[in-house]
This record gives C-alpha cells, structure tokens and sequence, in this order.
C-alpha cells in the first residue's frame, strides 16, 4: 500500500510540491512494475529470462492501481487539490505515448518466419514430398523452429526500455486519474469543474 512518507496533504503544499509528490510516486510505482518484470520465475534461466522480462506485462497489478487510488485520496483532502490533480493526471495520461520503429518491426518478426515456413511446405506439398519421411519430420522441425523465432524476434524486436518506461507511467497517470474523477463526481464538483481531459467531461446543459 502507500507509504505514509510519500503523502503530501493538500492543505500544506502548493501547486508544485504537489506536482513534484505526484511524479516521485508515478516513479515509485513504476519501479515496482520493472523490478515485478525482473524478478520472475524464468529470471535465472538462461536466455528464457532474458525473454520473459521483454515480454512482461506493462500493465498494473490490482495492488498498484489500488496504490495509485490511494495516493490520490490520501494527498487530495481539498477540494481545489483534487481538481488540481485531476487536471495535472488527466493531462499526463491523455498524452500519447511514441512507439518506435522497432516496435512495428516486431509484428513482422512474429508472422514472418511462419509465412516462410507455410511458403517452404505448400512448395513441398506441391511436389509431393511432404507426407513422405523425412520431409514429414523435416516439416514439423521447421514448424517448431519457427515459433521459437517467432517469440524471440518478437521479445528483441518489441523491446525499447524508454518506450515500455512510458507506458508504465501513462498506466499510472491513468489510475490516478480515474480516481480523481470519481472522487469529483461522487463530490458533486463535476458539474461545476472543466476538466482538461475531453474524454472525462461532464455534459453542460444549456
């Protein structure tokens, strides 16, 4: 849960230190979901462990979202500090996050060493061959050994330290967000505050 150390209560901080306590912790919970990527059961296996931290989930545990919730309650105690961080959280997770070529180019090592593959066989199954041994056994070793690369293009390709780091962080933004607006409009203060974020806007009546 969150440490009573990272809360800043709203009545004694000003616009940036609340800033400033809100970043430290959006660091702090994305640290914990690196070191969770880090630390799983494959992580003394060789090769395997390398690829299962590339292919780890980004996403937050439900401990780290309820975290994230909790931050917010626990600093927001004014109304004016939960508009504030409303608007700094849904400024913060409406931002797109870039995705670099290399990420793109990991779709393709998925599919492509299976289409080689469903190349090579249908060139076999035409000259007749491929239920034959040990065309047969040859066929199901390609299979096999494309998968495998498959997965390893896929985990090296897809792999980008600053690219996962921001997804991390917009995961975490989001989650604060989310609890900014639902404190607001379980406030009643929804209907009087524009929020930055059009997605989460209340419907003014004319």
């Amino acid at each position: 849960m969150i440490k009573k150390e990272s809360i800043v209560p709203a009545g004694q901080v000003n616009r940036k230190e609340l800033i400033l306590s809100t970043i430290l912790k959006v660091y702090a919970i994305r640290k914990e979901v690196e070191e969770r990527a880090e630390e799983g059961r494959l992580r003394n296996v060789p090769l395997l462990g390398g690829l299962a931290m590339k292919l780890s989930s980004t996403a937050l545990t439900k401990s780290q979202y309820n975290d994230a919730a909790a931050f917010v309650t626990a600093t927001c105690t004014t109304k004016e500090s939960l508009v504030l961080m409303e608007q700094i959280t849904g400024f913060k997770s409406r931002m797109a996050v870039k995705r670099p070529l290399r990420v793109w180019l990991s779709y393709a090592g998925l599919v492509a060493p299976m289409l080689l593959i469903i190349v090579a066989e249908a060139y076999m199954f035409h000259l007749g061959v491929l239920a034959r041994m040990p065309y047969l056994a040859i066929a199901i070793a390609l299979v096999f050994l494309a998968a495998i690369a498959s997965v390893v293009l896929f985990a090296c390709l897809g792999y980008d330290a600053v690219y996962r780091r921001d997804t991390i962080e917009k995961a975490v933004w989001k989650a604060m967000h989310d609890e900014a607006v639902r404190r607001l409009k379980k406030s009643g203060a929804m209907k009087t505050h524009v929020q930055l974020t059009p997605t989460a806007k209340a419907n003014p009546r004319e």
